[in-house]
């Protein structure tokens, strides 16, 4: 049997699993909801409660499909085969956002790049996107480096170019903020980090003019694989809530309790509750003689993954006072990641646990 590996983790995904959900997964064990048809009555039902708790979490609109995948990196290649004939734009501020580029090129398609230095935050209002570009790709909080756009910038964004589709991954903030599902027409997220679950499910808003889109392409010949929107959709239609694969279950069951756990206790206290301790964090990061945030501009930090310099010999100290509590650091991505650490800063950490993470750096 394998060793437990830590009592906590502050690691953006996947993130802590919070008690309330380990008790769903015990639940939905004792219960036998993981041995259900995923064609039967009893799938449809856990199915269909979770779209509808997602919808009234964030009030998407009606004429929005929900979709579930594996991953958002699935959902890449979902919007590479359904959105684009020949060209996107994409704003890349890091790895997450480059590696969408890079599975568009993947597919054949041109795709226009407006990248800034890591720690940057692009700036949307500066960008000449052709007028070939059919798709413009952003991501709202890039994991790999701490920085976050904001609602407003993409509102702009989407004024500027109204006929344009927009997909937004959202899948390190999703669960920790709010969201205006209109200014895009596809938002895509996996659920273990801002949700808290544990990974292996994806999930897509799809509004009516991407719909549209796929349909012409598929019309016309283009290939969009068995995956295509269509085939999606007939499969959620009539009241089925089903999928082309065998689901998750587990992860739609425990992703449309938590949705409903967070419409009970107000997800407008936990959006707020969240903002407030990272501007907490920051500050004690600012403040301490051997870290400080890795994002300079304090617009652009990120509330839900935070991004903090600490510096090689630093860092493994203060993983080492960490792994005697029984608590894993989360670590820095990419180039970063021998002398950066990365917070989450999510629903699941509860406020004694980020005393705890200061208490490690205080020692």
């Amino acid at each position: 049997m394998m060793k437990k590996p830590f009592n906590f983790t502050f690691a953006v995904g996947p993130t802590q699993i919070s008690t309330p959900v380990k008790k769903d997964i015990e639940y939905a064990a004792q219960n036998n909801l993981l041995s259900i048809s995923h064609r039967g009555k009893e799938f449809t039902e856990i199915s269909k409660n979770t779209i509808d708790a997602l919808r009234n979490l964030y009030n998407v609109p009606e004429d929005y499909h929900i979709f579930f995948t594996s991953s958002a990196t699935e959902c890449w290649e979902i919007c590479a085969r359904n959105l684009v004939e020949k060209e996107a734009y994409a704003f890349v501020a890091g790895h997450f956002s480059g590696a969408f580029s890079k599975c568009l090129t993947s597919w054949g398609k041109t795709c226009h790049i407006n990248e800034v230095n890591w720690g940057e935050i692009n700036n949307l209002n500066e960008a000449e996107i052709p007028k070939s570009a059919e798709l413009i790709t952003l991501c709202h909080n890039e994991t790999s480096t701490g920085v976050c756009l904001t609602m407003p910038q993409i509102e702009a964004l989407q004024k500027r170019y109204p006929g344009k589709l927009i997909a937004v991954d959202v899948t390190s903030s999703i669960g920790a903020c709010h969201l205006n599902i209109e200014l895009a027409d596809v938002w895509y997220f996996s659920v273990q980090k801002g949700f808290g679950l544990p990974s292996g499910l994806g999930v897509m808003f799809v509004g009516p003019r991407a719909m549209e889109k796929s349909k012409q392409l598929l019309d016309e010949k283009h290939p969009q694989g068995f995956f295509n929107f269509s085939n999606m959709e007939k499969q959620m239609a009539n009241g089925k809530f089903q999928t082309i694969p065998t689901p998750n279950i587990l992860g739609i069951y425990l992703l449309g309790e938590q949705c409903n756990r967070f419409i009970k206790s107000g997800f407008e206290h936990t959006v707020k509750h969240i903002e407030d301790r990272a501007n907490d964090l920051y500050t004690f990061f600012n403040n301490h003689p051997q870290t400080k945030p890795f994002v300079t501009n304090k617009n652009a930090r990120s509330p839900y993954s935070l991004c903090i310099y600490v510096g090689s010999e630093n860092l493994e100290y203060y993983k080492k006072v960490a792994a005697q509590k029984g608590v894993q650091l989360g670590g820095g991505y990419g180039p970063l990641k021998e002398d950066h650490m990365r917070v989450a800063n999510y629903p699941a950490i509860a406020d004694a646990d980020i005393e705890t993470l200061k208490e490690i750096f205080n020692s």
